[in-house]
């Protein structure tokens, strides 16, 4: 990280950098402490997450020490697997007619801020090198799903603030595929946005 890569907002300077093994304790932390999940869950995730496809995950951490604030994942499909991923697995109980399965698509997948540094710009600077890594592997469109919880803020605002658009509002999004939901007691419930745009 050089002095060039570092972000000041308000009294929190801090660098946005690929993931490192050494990451991995603080990453799964967050990740659990946001989604409510399982320690294994959440790691097994960051290892298929970070080791199939064409995937980055970005974590922002300040100059002096390697604590992490906050991290990002994106996945580029190629024109083998978009299909895959957007019409039989991980959209595929979405109709988004809006999407081109022919095209190298950017999955943003999940963000995660600590609590603590909300509103410093952490999220917004690991946007837009998630968006950057899209573009450089030659993804013509983007896909994300902002979920909705009670109480919560939620990725719609970041979503909005880089030009995506809803594409569809989902009842019950995780319904069977998520049996630990923090907000619901057990199996979520919770409504989910599937957010698209172009790149």
């Amino acid at each position: 990280m050089t002095a060039q890569d570092l972000f000041r907002t308000g009294p929190l300077t801090f660098g946005v950098r690929r993931y490192r093994p050494s990451d991995r304790e603080a990453v799964v932390g967050l990740w659990k402490s946001r989604f409510g999940c399982t320690d294994e869950l959440a790691a097994d995730w960051l290892e298929e997450a970070t080791s199939d496809y064409l995937t980055a995950c970005f974590v922002a951490s300040p100059a002096q020490h390697g604590r992490v604030l906050g991290f990002g994942i994106t996945t580029v499909t190629n024109e083998e697997t978009t299909d895959g991923w957007l019409a039989d697995g991980y959209y595929g109980k979405v109709d988004l007619p809006e999407i081109d399965l022919e095209q190298r698509t950017a999955v943003m997948h999940i963000g995660v801020t600590r609590p603590e540094c909300e509103g410093e710009g952490v999220a917004t600077e690991l946007w837009k090198h998630r968006l950057a890594y899209a573009r450089e592997n030659d993804a013509a469109q983007a896909i994300g799903t902002s979920w909705h919880r009670e109480d919560h803020v939620d990725s719609s605002v970041l979503f909005e603030k880089f030009g995506f658009e809803p594409a569809k509002r989902v009842k019950n999004y995780y319904d069977g595929d998520r049996d630990d939901c923090p907000d619901c007691d057990g199996q979520c419930t919770c409504d989910a946005t599937v957010y698209w745009r172009e790149l």
